[in-house]
């Protein structure tokens, strides 16, 4: 039911530890028990001496001592250990999901990944901290209980057990029903989860479609199918839960008349009786408990199988045979790429050789970005190779490659940290004055200090509280304190006003400073002193060259300029 993955040589270290201080305090549990059974023996049959009473005393206040010990120190124990494999488990969640290709988060939406790492985590830590723990301590109960009885009498416990038989079919039942309905109801928590996230994205449109107040129909219907859901669940379940304890209550009622039975004929000593009465009440109870936990691990093995399945997710592989670049020349070589099967690229080829400026451009769909993707390698190319300085960047491990790579994309994301780490995202080790001077060279300290608290300001989730050429700008300041040989800008400038614009040029012109610069660019006015320019159509290049080559041609670019150009004098109150 755990798959083996889930464990770290630590975590099953000290599970067994655990394992063995539970044993030890359910043994105590039981020495207890009979030092009971023997005063109570010695009480009715002799004149008990004081000092025997207080032999008794002392040593049943040991023993109880040593088990409340045992006891807390196996309880704190659990947790301890059951938080520390959640915080591993967690850590190596979050550290699969980092190296995971992008085409992983194209086929799992961000609510179903923010799930694994919430709510499959806090089922984990029921699991492990209280699950496993409780079913291991009860185990060990009814083990030793039932041990203890078949040895004072056998045919009375052998009785009593089956009396209470009826109970394993009962939990084999629920804890099938519960493997079988879990999925439906983490499936419905997640919709609730997906159109919840989806609801708060698009508040703005909502206020601007005047639905604030209203309810939001796609959350409704999952909120309204999840309780309806879980409500039949707990309802059946919580039918067949209380039929187990019918069944142990007429156990135990039935374990009455056979020993009241039993004395009346002579066959057993009421002290031996009294015995099985104060441990049945002790063994039912477990018995009970592990009905209600097993069924709850199935419910949560549902969250662990989807965590081990990520755990075992292939992540990009590193090739053999590395060497260290020779420049920073950027090849492509005859490469081809799918997407679902669906060819994004068909044997593209081109060369970026060493502080040169390469624009992409053509329409979208064309495969840009794609282009740009493989280079960061974000995904594996299906055929072909690409490689930087003579390197196969296959053959590079992912932090080295990435330290190559300064990337401006055209969506910017802040954390909702200050603007000083957010500039230090990209070189943590740096100092504060040189994260200033790199915010300085992106023209974007001014408004930075204008701002109530300055750099230490938050920027807000996804940098909201700032405008999008600010944003932009602190996304140039990052690439300039990172100073990285190879730049790539993904649109730096598209949807910004033209003061913003300005300014923005005039960061990049001092981010682009002796780099190797790959652009995309849809508005080709920024790119026509690029020195070359590859124009993509359907996953091929179609044109390429410089801007005075390519206008000459009258290609695809010459009418894609042609067409910008037009735009330039539309007016949007033009009739």
């Amino acid at each position: 039911m755990l798959d083996s993955i889930l464990f770290t040589p630590e975590d099953r270290a000290s599970l067994r530890k655990n394992v063995l201080i539970t044993f030890a305090t359910q043994v105590m549990l039981i020495i207890s028990y009979i030092i009971v059974f023997f005063l109570i023996k010695d009480i009715s049959e002799t004149s008990l001496s004081h000092a025997s009473l207080l032999g008794y005393t002392a040593v049943l206040l040991s023993c109880c001592a040593i088990f409340y010990y045992l006891r807390l120190q196996s309880y704190s124990q659990a947790l301890e250990d059951g938080y520390l494999t959640v915080s591993r488990l967690r850590t190596r969640l979050s550290s699969r999901l980092r190296k995971l290709p992008m085409a992983f988060f194209r086929q799992n939406e961000t609510a179903d990944i923010s799930n694994r790492l919430l709510q499959d985590m806090t089922d984990a830590e029921l699991v492990f901290c209280i699950h496993i723990h409780e079913i291991l301590a009860g185990l060990m109960v009814i083990a030793l209980i039932t041990a203890t009885l078949l040895f004072m009498d056998t045919s009375l416990a052998l009785a009593m057990l089956l009396a209470a038989a009826p109970i394993i079919p009962i939990g084999i039942y629920l804890s099938r029903f519960m493997k079988k309905n879990s999925p439906a109801i983490i499936r419905l928590r997640e919709r609730v989860n997906k159109t919840l996230m989806e609801y708060f994205g698009g508040i703005a449109e909502i206020k601007a479609a005047d639905l604030c107040g209203k309810r939001f129909t796609p959350w409704h219907r999952a909120d309204a199918a999840l309780r309806a859901e879980s409500l039949a669940l707990e309802t059946r379940f919580g039918i067949w839960a209380q039929s187990a304890q019918v069944v142990l209550d007429f156990s135990y009622i039935a374990m009455l008349l056979l020993g009241s039975w039993l004395i009346s004929s002579g066959s057993i000593p009421v002290m031996t009786f009294i015995f099985f009465l104060l441990l049945a009440g002790q063994l039912y109870a477990p018995l009970f408990s592990q009905i209600m936990l097993y069924s709850e691990l199935r419910h949560c093995s549902i969250s662990l199988k989807r965590t081990s399945a990520t755990l075992n997710e292939k992540p990009l592989q590193t090739l053999p045979g590395h060497t260290p670049p020779k420049g920073m020349d950027i090849a492509f070589n005859n490469v081809c790429f799918s997407y679902n099967k669906t060819p994004v690229l068909k044997d593209v080829s081109f060369t970026v050789p060493q502080h040169t400026v390469t624009a992409l451009v053509g329409a979208s769909g064309g495969g840009k970005s794609t282009a740009v993707n493989l280079l960061l390698r974000f995904w594996d190319v299906s055929e072909g190779s690409i490689t930087i300085g003579g390197t196969d960047i296959r053959t590079f491990r992912q932090s080295d490659l990435y330290e190559l790579f300064s990337v401006v994309f055209q969506d910017v994301y802040l954390f909702n940290d200050s603007i000083m780490n957010n500039i230090l995202l990209a070189r943590p080790g740096a100092t504060e004055q040189e994260a200033v001077e790199a915010a300085t060279k992106a023209c974007c300290h001014d408004f930075i200090m204008e701002l109530e608290e300055g750099y230490q300001t938050l920027a807000g989730e996804r940098g909201a509280r700032l405008s999008g050429g600010e944003r932009q700008r602190i996304a140039i300041a990052r690439a300039i304190l990172k100073n990285a040989p190879i730049l790539v800008l993904d649109e730096a400038t598209a949807s910004i006003d033209p003061e913003n614009e300005l300014l923005i040029q005039q960061g990049l012109t001092n981010l682009m400073q002796g780099k190797t610069l790959l652009v995309i660019a849809h508005r080709l006015s920024t790119i026509s002193s690029a020195d070359q320019i590859l124009l993509l159509h359907d996953g091929r290049i179609a044109e390429q060259g410089t801007h005075n080559e390519l206008m000459a041609s009258k290609g695809m670019y010459y009418k894609q300029w042609c067409s910008q150009e037009q735009l330039k004098s539309w007016n949007a109150v033009t009739r």
